[in-house]
């Protein structure tokens, strides 16, 4: 779970801020193995209220989210990714990118329902969570740092959320890296409540 540095960020980046967005991925999910990588299934599993995320249910909507994104990533770092006639419009991309990077803030009070393909799963969640997690925010990383020989700032894709809906290379990755800490500080609020299950 953060098993290693990404050698990535330990280099000069052509793309700056990805030292950054690589810093935070990794103090997160250094973050989230030491608060919840000794709790059983109970706790991993405890909900406030029967239409509150818990815990495990925090950690697997990030890692389905970041997966819609992964075969976009795949095909930057390939080289083989080709823009759509929505991502040639202008403005849309930066008005939509400006918009989600808003709403994915720790300290945002913006509420969004969330996207049925991004739900995370229901029922009871492994303990393996915790290890999947940080085993996925490794290989996310790896990919993020192989499109690293483009233009993040000029490259574009389109949200999985719908096809009109486009932004950024740099607009995605900071979306994907801020809503880590977003969904920590929401799994943290369930550990700080009276009735949270003590080990």
């Amino acid at each position: 779970m953060l098993h290693t540095e990404i050698g990535a960020s330990q280099k000069s980046m052509n793309n700056a801020y990805l030292t950054t967005m690589f810093k935070e991925a990794q103090e997160t999910s250094r973050k989230i193995e030491s608060a919840f990588g000794g709790f059983d299934v109970t706790q991993l599993n405890w909900q406030e209220a029967p239409n509150r995320w818990s815990v495990g249910q925090c950690l697997d909507h990030l890692i389905i989210t970041n997966q819609h994104y992964l075969p976009q990533f795949k095909e930057i770092a390939e080289g083989k990714k080709r823009s759509t006639s929505w991502e040639r419009l202008p403005l849309l991309p930066w008005m939509f990118g400006s918009i989600l990077s808003w709403t994915v803030r720790p300290d945002t009070q913006i509420k969004i329902k969330t996207f049925r393909g991004f739900q995370p799963r229901q029922g009871n969640i492994p303990t393996g969570i915790v290890r999947d997690f940080g085993d996925h925010i490794d290989g996310l990383l790896e990919l993020i740092s192989s499109t690293d020989w483009v233009d993040h700032e000029r490259v574009l894709i389109t949200s999985p959320v719908a096809h009109f809906i486009t932004y950024n290379l740099k607009y995605a990755v900071t979306i994907l890296i801020t809503h880590l800490e977003l969904h920590h500080r929401q799994a943290l609020h369930n550990v700080e409540l009276d009735d949270f299950p003590l080990a």
